[in-house]
């Protein structure tokens, strides 16, 4: 079976759930013929069983400047977006054409629902909010251009995960799971990295507004391509690769984690039980509701390992696996 997984561009936090994902399906059914659509780095989906990354189709994704949503540049995006959408259609359905998957799994962008669906290829929207509502809540005016993008979507069964809204653009939603945004982690793998001490790791791709919280203190340990936080250690993607590790491996080994409020990061606390000071105030309308999700999910009885698991089993009954 073929499946090709089409990934938001925008940040890394939906390629982590989704490289997650093939992990587990590879698991469950080996020799499965994965195709990615994805704007993440080369060096993200290494030592993953997808066949062939592919760039990522077109996005109407937020501009973020400064950690921030820049209104005024992402207004502009959405309306050259909206206004090109029958071209976008089309160039969508010749590239989902070309692969011929069986089926076609959109994290969380309209474009492959709408391409697939035209073609009659089973479609399913997998995250835990969706880019018309994400564009309703920031731009109300925009509503005949957010309505365009709920239209794309319709053709697709919304696999909704925890720590969204209670909105669906979909013709059908299956309530989800947690899904992790990364494996599971191992703290001696960390430490031949960092060394045997205590840390907080510091979980950004780039410096946060305001910097880091002054109360965060002790040994710091950056993971990013370059140390822009002035840590006391900066592991970098090659460090990882170099030794066999993951970022799951650092989160696992930290004393505790200062991060964004992301799907992501978030998943992947919830998922190994650290402690955590999460920097929020962005104008992103995703935050509050990550946030109550948090609080609420927190402190549950299953473990990482049961989530997978738990996930996986939903996803394979929705899917028809």
């Amino acid at each position: 079976m073929r499946i090709l997984i089409s990934v938001s561009p925008h940040g890394w936090g939906h390629a982590a759930r989704q490289r997650e994902l093939v992990r587990l399906l590879w698991e469950k059914h080996p020799g499965l013929d994965i195709h990615v659509a994805s704007g993440a780095p080369k060096w993200f989906w290494l030592n993953s069983p997808v066949k062939r990354v592919h760039p990522p189709l077109p996005s109407p994704i937020p501009i973020d400047r400064d950690g921030d949503v820049d209104m005024e540049s992402t207004k502009k995006a959405i309306l050259e977006y909206t206004g090109k959408m029958e071209h976008l259609l089309e160039t969508g359905k010749a590239f989902v054409a070309g692969l011929s998957p069986d089926l076609v799994i959109s994290d969380v962008d309209p474009l492959p629902v709408s391409a697939s669906a035209e073609l009659g290829i089973p479609v399913f929207l997998l995250g835990n909010f969706t880019w018309d509502w994400i564009y309703v809540s920031l731009f109300p005016h925009l509503a005949r251009e957010c309505g365009l993008l709920t239209s794309a979507y319709r053709g697709a069964v919304y696999l909704r995960l925890p720590m969204g809204p209670g909105y669906s653009p979909c013709s059908r939603t299956v309530e989800m799971p947690l899904l992790p945004g990364g494996p599971p982690g191992n703290a001696s793998r960390a430490k031949l990295l960092t060394g045997p001490g205590p840390y907080t790791l510091l979980a950004f791709r780039e410096p946060p507004p305001g910097g880091i919280p002054g109360a965060v203190s002790g040994f710091t340990v950056a993971s990013m391509p370059e140390n822009l936080l002035g840590a006391d250690l900066c592991v970098t993607p090659e460090d990882l690769e170099r030794k066999g590790a993951t970022f799951s491996d650092l989160m696992a080994g930290a004393r505790r984690v200062v991060c964004k409020a992301g799907y992501g990061i978030l998943s992947q606390l919830l998922a190994e039980g650290r402690e955590a000071v999460i920097l929020t105030g962005r104008r992103f309308p995703e935050e509050p509701h990550l946030m109550e999700g948090w609080k609420r999910l927190r402190g549950g009885p299953e473990t990482g390992n049961q989530l997978r698991q738990n996930f996986l089993k939903a996803f394979i009954q929705a899917v028809g696996l």
